[in-house]
């Protein structure tokens, strides 16, 4: 799949640290922010600091000026108090070669 020069890199949404290759991602811990790495950082703990690193690069607010943009990341102010919520807006693009949605309970990452 050729990459569209139309998308953020790699680097906007995971760090300066990033590096992609055609079998791996390496995403630094010093580019995740609030996460202060160790060797025994927990792995729900990397996955929040990653949500907040692409929240910072995908905001609903990019989404809207941005018509190429597919997915947008916001912290709703609603929820039960001690709980945080976050709202993941996935918008697939249409897709020259296969058209047809995926169905609502399926998530297909290469069309994003």
């Amino acid at each position: 799949m050729a990459i569209d020069p139309n998308e953020p890199p790699v680097t906007k949404l995971f760090g300066l640290g990033a590096i992609e290759t055609d079998t791996s991602l390496t995403i630094q811990k010093a580019d995740m922010p609030r996460l202060i790495p160790a060797v025994n950082n927990t792995a729900e703990s990397m996955f929040v600091a990653m949500v907040l690193r692409v929240a910072a690069a995908l905001t609903g607010g990019d989404y809207s000026n941005d018509p190429t943009g597919t997915v947008a990341i916001d912290f709703p102010t609603f929820g039960e108090v001690g709980k945080r919520q976050i709202l993941i807006v996935l918008t697939e693009k249409p897709q020259l070669d296969n058209p047809t949605p995926s169905p609502a309970n399926t998530i297909d990452p290469n069309k994003y």
